[in-house]
């Protein structure tokens, strides 16, 4: 077949296929994510540990995540902050408080200017521990027996200053089953590859050693950052500290988003930490994105004209064959984040679908400060300055987990 007998359509496919098939090389090269490996039991360890949770309208998750910290080992004190929680939240962790006196109840002060609150409620409750290790985490997380004794004996072992974990996302919803791969193996591509240099977390699991974290001014040097756990773990890197990050198997268990709504609201927010990159940079990103979401049902298309318009020609019955491999590349891409999270493989076939929204709210997240658009979340609304950095403002939107709102809107 030569090069004379292709017209535009198969020459669309043909670089489709061959694009998607550079892409799922780059992704099998970059993606290797390192899972936390049983811990020898040797010699005693130490486990004196202090639990932080910053919770703010948290009652429908705080419950389990309290029920499942209290059978853990190694847990001297639980401190759950109460970050000016309008719901049943405090009323949930008496409940728990009941049968565990490990639980500490602490009502977070006002939020000082300059401050992200969840930061500050991480600070806050972080002040005058005694335990040699802290462990930050969130109010949605279900913990599996013994996970933390044993990422405290890794740290002991590597003599590590911060050890950051992967969480497992329970999909309970089809939206979630489509849009949790897509986002698991994006969010898996960028930590994982950065955090031998860089540092990495999450907000599910960023455990330290006390005294470091300390020594290194606590939450204050990233107070404004919106994704305090990567940036506290980035500060800490940069500070010197020995670090490591894991996947955690299902040990570490969060429904991280509920719904198209909540994927959307989840890549928003993380989108953040993009906009420093500048225009350019955002849009490569989104145009890739949307890309990679439209050209296997262009293609499709394609191959289904060009083989009806020709169906003996064997340039286009090349073409028409080669039409369903950019979807199914992408597929095998997609599937390889499978280890985190419990979606069903069928689902996962419309990850084009999460792929375009995954695009459309990069996009939204970019045009905000342009739109003199705010950033609302849990309830907190937060401005984007010119750095684009987060600024909090005076109002105190009682809204959804994150959506935008303008800046000069009544409340």
């Amino acid at each position: 077949m030569g090069a004379q007998e292709l017209n535009f359509g198969e020459w669309v496919i043909i670089l489709s296929a061959t694009g998607y098939a550079s892409f799922l090389g780059l992704i099998l090269f970059f993606w290797r994510p390192r899972f936390l490996p049983p811990e020898p039991r040797g010699d005693p360890v130490p486990l004196n540990l202090t639990v932080v949770i910053a919770a703010r309208n948290e009652a429908e998750n705080i419950g389990a995540c309290l029920q499942s910290l209290i059978q853990e080992t190694g847990i001297s004190e639980i401190r759950v902050v109460d970050d000016h929680s309008t719901d049943q939240t405090e009323d949930v962790v008496r409940q728990v408080q009941v049968k565990d006196a490990r639980i500490k109840l602490i009502r977070a002060p006002a939020l000082p200017p300059g401050w992200f609150g969840k930061s500050h409620a991480l600070e806050f409750g972080a002040h005058d521990i005694s335990t040699n290790y802290l462990l930050f985490t969130d109010a949605d997380v279900v913990f599996g027996s013994e996970i933390i004794a044993t990422a405290i004996r890794r740290m002991h072992t590597a003599q590590l200053d911060h050890l950051g974990g992967h969480f497992f996302v329970d999909c309970r919803s089809v939206a979630e089953e489509i849009c949790a791969p897509v986002l698991l193996l994006s969010s898996g591509l960028a930590l994982f590859g950065t955090a031998s240099k860089l540092g990495a977390a999450t907000g599910a699991f960023n455990l330290l050693r006390t005294e470091f974290y300390r020594d290194h001014g606590g939450h204050v040097p990233i107070r404004s950052e919106i994704v305090d756990d990567v940036a506290l773990a980035r500060h800490l890197k940069a500070a010197g500290g020995r670090s490591d990050f894991v996947a955690l198997d299902d040990f570490v268990k969060v429904r991280l988003f509920v719904g198209f709504r909540g994927f959307v609201t989840s890549v928003s927010r993380s989108a953040v930490s993009f906009l420093k990159l500048g225009g350019l940079a955002v849009g490569c990103l989104t145009a890739c994105a949307m890309g990679l979401a439209l050209l296997p049902f262009i293609c499709l298309v394609l191959g289904i004209l060009l083989t009806l318009a020709a169906p003996t020609t064997t340039a286009a019955v090349v073409a028409g064959s080669l039409a369903l491999l950019p979807y199914f590349l992408g597929f095998l891409a997609v599937r390889l984040s499978r280890r985190f999270h419990n979606g069903r493989s069928l689902c996962q076939w419309g990850y084009p679908v999460a792929l375009f929204v995954l695009a459309a709210a990069v996009f939204g997240a970019a045009l905000a400060p342009v739109r003199r658009r705010s950033l609302v979340w849990r309830g907190r609304q937060y401005s984007l300055n010119q750095e684009q950095q987060l600024l909090p403002t005076a109002s105190q939107v009682m809204v959804g987990p994150l959506i935008y709102g303008n800046r000069d809107e009544d409340n």
